[in-house]
């Protein structure tokens, strides 16, 4: 993502359409106009959007039934509701679908955009922060603080524990040869002497597995080991 967000908007009444763009372009935020649900949802489909202003009343497809399909693909696209509907229960139901913020109409331009880059800010930090975090379901380890955590508790690992799970969970959900685990943790070749391996993954398996916890590390005999969600 680049400093300033590229956003669609999507509202069928041009004018209004056209002013926000005009005003957002001022403020170095490119835009690109829909006109109804369905224009919307093909452009979101097929660009890469930081953040989407949709307005709720629009033809062919509103504004609350266009969030729920991109909730449902997984497409999560930071959203703003720009709606003349103003009561509670609007915004409860708004806010509910998947948006992630809400605003009623007249609005202020200026509010708008501190809005929207205000919610860009905030999901670079959260993809930046993310970035540096291996996962398996409840397992993050966090290469930045070289932590691990299993369902939010702290794990304490040694450095070649670590060094093999890291290795895993980079290959999540592929075989790792006990060769490569060698080569990679303890950079020297293949062994057949050693049990230094085994060793090494049966305390993390111990260590992962604590409180009852299942083992997220399969043996596959022949070949290595893979960890799975």
């Amino acid at each position: 993502m680049t400093d300033k967000p590229k956003v669609l908007v999507a509202d069928d009444d041009k004018k209004i359409a056209q002013f926000i763009k005009t005003k957002f372009e001022e403020n170095g935020i490119k835009t690109t106009l829909a006109h109804d649900g369905k224009e919307a949802l093909f452009l979101i489909n097929t660009n890469d959007y930081d953040v989407a202003v949709v307005d709720w009343i629009m033809p062919y497809l509103d504004g609350i039934s266009l969030l729920k399909i991109l909730r449902k693909q997984n497409v999560t696209i930071p959203v703003i509701i720009l709606s003349a509907l103003d009561s509670t229960e609007n915004k409860i139901q708004g806010l509910t679908s998947g948006s992630d913020d809400y605003l009623t109409k007249p609005f202020s331009i200026d509010e708008l955009i501190v809005r929207v880059n205000t919610l860009y800010r905030r999901t670079k930090q959260i993809a930046e922060a993310q970035s540096h975090k291996l996962t398996c379901g409840d397992i993050i380890l966090d290469e930045l603080a070289h932590e691990v955590r299993r369902n939010d508790e702290l794990i304490l690992l040694q450095q070649r524990e670590y060094k093999v799970l890291h290795l895993l969970l980079k290959h999540k959900n592929e075989v790792v040869s006990k060769t490569m685990i060698l080569k990679e943790v303890w950079d020297y070749d293949f062994d057949p002497q050693t049990n230094v391996v085994e060793v090494h993954i049966s305390h993390l398996r111990n260590k992962l597995t604590e409180n009852g916890l299942l083992d997220p590390i399969k043996t596959i005999r022949g070949f290595g080991y893979v960890i799975q969600e």
